[in-house]
């Protein structure tokens, strides 16, 4: 059995913004970098890698929906730019997870 690594981010009560459903998101979403990042350490194979982002994509483009909605919902007055910072992480993580199924295939 493969020793544990340490997770890559530890939840942090200070995040909490009072909203339980997007509180337990967020901890959701350190749970699956958390996941990801234990796979990695482990040398997991590209296909489980592959998996967990996948995972990690998808649940982060829900959350950003769900985010922007309430955040439009009361008027946030930096929504465009918050917006804007959701889309390029949303890249960064398809980018990462597109070369991990290229190489995956090499």
């Amino acid at each position: 059995m493969a020793a544990l690594t340490a997770p890559f981010v530890n939840w942090n009560e200070s995040w909490l913004i009072g909203v339980q459903e997007v509180d337990a998101q967020h901890k959701n979403l350190v749970s699956l970098l958390n996941q990801l990042h234990q796979a990695m350490g482990e040398g997991k194979g590209k296909d489980v890698l592959g998996g967990i982002l996948d995972g990690l994509v998808s649940y982060t483009k829900a959350h950003f929906s769900t985010e922007e909605r309430m955040l439009e919902k009361i008027g946030y007055p930096d929504l465009l730019e918050h917006k804007r910072q959701h889309i390029a992480l949303t890249k960064r993580c398809s980018i990462f997870n597109r070369n991990l199924r290229r190489a995956a295939r090499a």
